[in-house]
């Protein structure tokens, strides 16, 4: 390959290596095969999709560092890349680590621009056929939102989430859902949300304990 020339194979190689040793808890050597990719790509263009996809990949490595403003600078810098170009999914998929990152830090300002944050990436792929990502998108809202006491909204996006993970066996997440439908009208309703609680842990089982201590 580099006998050849070609750039575009090395740097998606070496990005390939830093994302197995990320996978696999090497951090510091996922840094080091990602600064090659990042010598490597110095002749592509700077405001090309490899550069973006290094961006989005060292924010993923900050993150698991614990240097969320280095990961918040990589996230922004990467969709600054795709967004202008259309890339609609990819751009989807750093707006909601951005708003993970941001929830890493719980603050009231931050629970609200995470939340600015997962709108936008809704809006991006409410015309695609990505429902489950969507579902997930709605489910996270929903987490936000009853947080912030905004609990019928809250509950409608809960229950929009609900659908695509009952369709497609997604169980734990569609226990989730409706272990937060249950959140939301505890107050006003308990008896109704009893019920949601009951169906929560059925659905759960013993596969997940942490909604089990929910309910």
């Amino acid at each position: 390959l580099v006998k050849n020339n070609d750039t575009y194979s090395i740097v998606r190689i070496e990005r390939s290596l830093a994302f197995l040793s990320l996978r696999e808890g090497n951090l510091q050597e996922a840094l080091d095969y990602l600064m090659k990719a990042r010598i490597s790509a110095e002749s592509l263009p700077a405001d090309g999709q490899d550069a973006a996809a290094i961006n989005l990949l060292e924010a993923r490595i900050r993150r698991a560092l614990n240097q969320n403003s280095a990961a918040l600078a990589h996230l922004q810098a990467s969709l600054a890349i795709y967004r202008p170009r259309g890339f609609r999914i990819e751009s989807a998929q750093v707006l909601i680590e951005l708003a993970h990152v941001l929830l890493e830090d719980p603050v009231t300002d931050n629970l609200v621009e995470a939340l600015n944050n997962l709108e936008q990436a809704e809006t991006l792929l409410e015309t695609l056929a990505v429902p489950l990502l969507l579902a997930l998108i709605h489910l996270e809202q929903g987490e936000l939102l009853h947080k912030l006491g905004r609990s019928a909204v809250a509950a409608e996006r809960a229950q929009a989430a609900l659908t695509p993970f009952a369709a497609h066996g997604l169980t734990l997440r569609e226990a989730q859902a409706t272990a937060l439908r249950a959140d939301c009208t505890w107050q006003l309703a308990p008896q109704t949300a009893q019920a949601h609680y009951r169906h929560a842990l059925e659905l759960a089982s013993e596969a997940a304990p942490l909604i089990a201590v929910r309910c």
